[in-house]
């Protein structure tokens, strides 16, 4: 094929603006270290010279490169590599096609549409949640005889399984003839250890002395599968590319430890990494944080960004401050989401890295993704059932010492995880008569989404003297977003009824304000919307004029051919004592009666059992049901003119810290 034939599109030759444009794309989109990378996979080492020497800066360095390639007729097949090795429906290829289609990068109404993908900083909020929701899965791993000592750092991508390097656990491996990898230990002289948080380490192997740890062995059959180290990874003298060598391993427990609760999280259910199958490893300086176990000391975390791509592009570079020690630690990105498996400290010395000091890698997490696919072991099935993961707690706070336990509500809970995460529903609906808990629902709400998640509510009497424009005011207020000086909230035009203002006009105005707020990402989207309509008994609620209307239109109410104004950033929960007196008629919605949910000895039953599971040491260890349903019925029976709910939960209280007392948990 001749120079020109490689670097067409449609039989027709690249010009010199599509040249132009990539360069500036490229420049644009992947950091210094991604260039040269991509340099050196397609013209070789030699390529760089070809290039140029303008590597510190980096427009100049990518023209050059681009017409390094273009000359060597192999543009084409760098095209091709940053596709195949990006998010499939990323940004980076996506413009590329765009630019290869014909069309200039900056001048297209659908360019000009694309919303930049801008890497967030860590929202407090959010930093908050994923760190807790992180630091459960991570363990450190530990080897029995002959070593009994702490060897490194792994994480759990499933109920029972822990990712780890290879290199961690090589002492309790052995390599076959064919490359196949044998485990040459007992699984019960491994030990993963979890919510080490603080000094002093504890004993390896688990001696008498009570540590704030959980440990966990590993399986008779513990090895699921592992590849092999790269040998000089992460210096000079390693090899350009890897066949097989993504030093991993994955270990199955004796004990599904994810599917049992943490303590001190009111039962919140301890969870594990699900591994995706594709992360953008192209978006320049991403934001990392690093979860490990440095020197077997107590967990910590580091974060820092990404540099770029290493020789063979299966490793990520990023500056994060490790130790040894830190070997099978989790990468997560500012999602919380499982970006790369921590592998080694990069020598790089004498390389264009040198100028960002101390450099880590990690192996790309959807490499071993795909590797694991290959090997047909069920990532699919793993991530299946991370897709599983339970909403499941017995408290509204993480204090077994003063606990506020929850009687029930699973439905709730469920509702709520659903409608949060998905587009359709978008509303809840909670009835009951007065003393059966529908108020309770706000704080559940709450305790289900996490300190992260935005709510807003409206009280009975905000509902009954907030007209539409004020809803939306005090709405916008709460969330904490401004409104732009002198842009007031449009009032009804004299030439306009009044529905069309509602349906269009003063939904377009807070759509625009959503709009800017989250592609800011100042907070996590969806917003959810509490409208608390429950009265005392044989009282109604007296909505403020044309606020029922107006609120149904916000949660999507519409007439079929009418125009009508989008608003997928919000969630509603809607709280009175029947459903025909709240806005959902005509709008799809999941439900929960209160009136009929009267399982309160299975419930209570329930409650219990994952409360006792939350402060014992032995989480397997249950109480017979029967004994827990003959409780429930004889409290239940001296309840009184009190709600069931409530009574049941006071004596879930008295129990559990009861229970704590003397035991040196706090």
């Amino acid at each position: 094929m001749t120079a020109e034939g490689s670097n067409t599109q449609n039989g027709q030759p690249l010009t010199a603006e599509q040249l132009g444009d990539i360069s500036v794309l490229l420049a644009r989109s992947l950091s210094r270290e991604n260039l040269i990378w991509l340099v050196t996979s397609v013209l070789g080492k030699s390529g760089l010279q070809e290039a140029g020497n303008e590597i510190g800066e980096s427009s100049a360095f990518a023209r050059r490169a681009v017409a390094a390639m273009h000359k060597a007729g192999r543009l084409q097949d760098a095209v091709l590599l940053l596709i195949q090795e990006g998010p499939r429906n990323g940004t980076l290829s996506w413009k590329l096609n765009h630019i290869l289609r014909g069309k200039r990068l900056d001048d297209s109404e659908s360019e000009q549409a694309l919303v930049n993908e801008v890497q967030p900083f860590f929202s407090v909020e959010g930093f908050e949640d994923s760190l807790k929701r992180i630091k459960r899965t991570i363990c450190a791993v530990a080897l029995g005889t002959p070593h009994n000592r702490i060897m490194g750092s792994g994480f759990l991508i499933g109920p029972d399984l822990v990712m780890t390097n290879y290199h961690v656990i090589e002492y309790f491996l052995t390599e076959q003839a064919d490359l196949s990898i044998k485990a040459s230990a007992p699984g019960e002289e491994i030990y993963c250890i979890f919510d080490y948080l603080l000094e002093p380490a504890p004993q390896v192997p688990p001696g008498t002395a009570k540590h704030t740890s959980t440990v966990v062995r590993g399986a008779k059959d513990w090895l699921v599968y592992a590849r092999q180290k790269l040998p000089f990874d992460g210096t000079t003298k390693c090899a350009s590319n890897v066949t097989y060598e993504y030093d991993y391993a994955i270990i199955r427990l004796a004990k599904a430890i994810g599917n049992f609760p943490i303590r001190q999280g009111g039962g919140t259910i301890r969870g594990w990494l699900p591994i995706p199958g594709t992360i953008d490893v192209f978006l320049p300086r991403r934001r990392l944080m690093v979860f490990q176990h440095p020197g077997g000391y107590a967990q910590q975390f580091d974060i820092g960004e990404s540099v770029g791509l290493d020789q063979t592009s299966t490793r990520i570079r990023y500056r994060v401050s490790t130790a040894k020690g830190s070997s099978g630690g989790a990468a997560v990105d500012t999602d919380g989401g499982l970006f790369a498996l921590h592998n080694a400290e990069v020598d790089v010395a004498g390389t264009p890295l040198a100028v960002h000091g101390r450099v880590n890698q990690g192996v790309r997490i959807d490499r071993i993704a795909a590797d694991l696919a290959a090997a047909s072991i069920a990532v699919s099935s793993m991530a299946a059932a991370a897709g599983k993961q339970k909403v499941q707690f017995w408290s509204l706070n993480d204090d077994p010492q003063d606990p506020q336990p929850i009687i029930g509500r699973t439905m709730f809970k469920d509702i709520v995880k659903d409608i949060h995460s998905s587009d359709t529903p978008r509303v809840a609906v909670v009835t009951g008569p007065p003393g059966h808990g529908v108020q309770f629902s706000i704080r559940l709400l709450q305790r289900t989404l996490g300190p992260q998640a935005p709510v807003v509510v409206f009280s009975p009497k905000e509902l009954q003297t907030l007209g539409p424009r004020d809803f939306i005011r005090a709405f916008l207020d709460e969330v904490g977003i401004e409104v732009a000086s002198g842009d007031k909230v449009p009032e009804p035009r004299e030439t306009e009824n009044v529905p069309r203002w509602l349906r269009l006009d003063l939904p377009k105005w807070i759509c625009k304000y959503l709009d800017r707020d989250r592609d800011r990402r100042v907070r996590p989207y969806p917003i959810w919307v509490v409208l608390n309509a429950m009265v005392p008994a044989g009282e109604h609620v007296l909505w403020a004029e044309n606020l029922k209307d107006f609120v149904a239109t916000l949660a999507g109410a519409h007439d079929p051919g009418q125009s009508f104004v989008d608003l997928p950033q919000l969630r509603w929960l809607f709280l009175g004592q029947k459903i025909d007196e709240l806005p959902v008629s005509g709008i799809p919605h999941r439900a929960e009666d209160l009136t009929s949910d009267q399982s309160y000895e299975s419930d209570f039953a329930e409650c219990m059992q994952l409360a006792w599971r939350s402060v014992v040491d032995n989480q397997e260890q249950e109480i017979p049901e029967v004994i827990l349903l003959r409780l429930a019925t004889d409290f239940r029976e001296g309840a009184g003119a009190e709600p069931i709910r409530k009574v049941l939960a006071s004596k879930v209280r008295k129990l559990i810290i009861g229970s704590t007392k003397g035991t040196g948990r706090q």
